[in-house]
Order: structure tokens, then sequence, then C-alpha cells
């Protein structure tokens, strides 16, 4: 765990400025998720992840059809690559504007590949 408000610092801004709210979301499943009611405290960040678009990489995990809530404190998130969030939480979104409009273009396209590359395994590790 580290410090909250060095990591509410760090990463409150990334919530604070999404594509029309949305990001993509990891969990067992990847889909392009609307975060509603979304709360940043300098506890935590809280929200109701609206499904919007499935990212199909396994036939064992779908989205979920409804809305389901999300929440972490800040002493748990971190960053991975390229993403936010925790294993031990359970989850990882991609919030950056550029990337979400990224995803969503491929998406259309049907670029499936494209997209785990820009995300779940993105090539730019260190």
């Amino acid at each position: 765990m580290g410090d909250p408000e060095i990591r509410y610092q760090a990463f409150s801004p990334f919530f604070r400025n999404l594509h029309e709210g949305k990001v993509v979301y990891y969990e067992k499943f990847m889909c392009v998720a609307r975060l509603d009611d979304l709360k940043i405290t300098h506890e935590g960040i809280y929200a109701t992840a609206v499904p919007i678009t499935p990212i199909n990489r396994t036939e064992r995990y779908r989205m979920p059809q409804k809305p389901w809530h999300i929440g972490m404190k800040w002493e748990w998130m971190m960053m991975n690559n390229c993403s936010l969030g925790n294993t031990q939480v359970g989850w990882w979104v991609w919030p950056e504007i550029d990337r979400v409009k990224a995803v969503e273009e491929l998406l259309l396209a049907e670029e499936t590949e494209k997209v785990l590359k820009l995300t779940l395994f993105n090539e730019n590790r260190d």
C-alpha cells in the first residue's frame, strides 16, 4: 500500500477528464465502460460502471449486461505499464482520452488484436 495523498494527487486527474465519461475496463473480461455517479475523494474513487462495448478476448468471460459498482482506495491504486488499478482489488482501467478514442475506433473496425496491444498487452513496456 502507498501514500494515499500522493496517489490521489497523481492519479485523480486521469479520472477528472474522461472521454464521454468512458474508460477501457479490465477484470476477467474487457470492455469500454462509462463511469456514472463518479466520486473522486481524498479516500478513493467510486463509480457505477455501465457496460458500453465488449472487447472479446476470450470465450470464457463476457462483459456483464448490467451496470456494476467499482471502487478503490488511493492507497491501493497503482500504475501498471499504461493502466491504473490493482490486481488484488481485481480491476484495471485505461482512462486516457486518446487511448479510449483509439480503442473505440479499433473496435468499430473489428481490430481486437490492435486493441489488446494498445491496452492489456501494451508493447511499450519499460
